[in-house]
């Protein structure tokens, strides 16, 4: 399994705290509704798992101490990169 690494800052920019931990939330956005709607006319059995599956969810990584958003991923964002 190959964990990938996105760059946020060292410090929140709200509050400048600097502990290099995040609060993360991921939810579903339109491209994995349509993911599911895809899924669901091609192969309905898997039509759940981009619900399940992170990549297709928009991820948000928030301050621990003062929950402002320090970072966000989007859906498939790294689904074209060649790996070294």
């Amino acid at each position: 399994m190959h964990a990938t690494i996105y760059t946020l800052p060292d410090a929140c920019p709200r509050c400048h705290h600097t502990n290099g931990r995040t609060r993360v939330r991921t939810y579903p956005t339109l491209l994995t509704w349509l993911s599911v709607l895809a899924l669901l006319l091609l192969f309905w059995p898997l039509a759940w798992v981009p619900l399940v599956w992170s990549k297709f969810k928009t991820t948000d990584h928030m301050c621990v101490k003062c929950n402002s958003i320090v970072g966000t991923v989007e859906p498939l964002s790294d689904c074209c990169e060649k790996r070294k």
